[in-house]
């Protein structure tokens, strides 16, 4: 099982919580959703992901704990860019 926490950019209405198969959508900020859960594989989250692609969302962060470990990927930084 697979626990994930998704922030978008986005407010995303009640409307579209179907769309997330079950896992729990909260908008704790006038212009960004959660959308966190468990998942029963990795299947599960690259479907997940590929939803809320195909519904041109931005994604801020997304943080999954599984065994071994927590892994994070923040997507609201801007890259660094390299010295010449």
């Amino acid at each position: 099982m697979k626990k994930i926490r998704i922030r978008l950019r986005s407010y995303v209405g009640e409307e579209w919580w179907s769309w997330f198969g079950g896992l729990t959508v909260e908008n704790p900020q006038e212009q960004q959703t959660v959308i966190h859960g468990s998942l029963p594989d990795m299947a599960a989250v690259y479907g997940l992901l590929e939803t809320i692609r195909n519904l041109g969302l931005e994604i801020l962060s997304v943080r999954m704990e599984s065994e071994p470990g927590t892994y994070e990927l923040n997507c609201s930084e801007k890259p660094k860019q390299e010295e010449e």
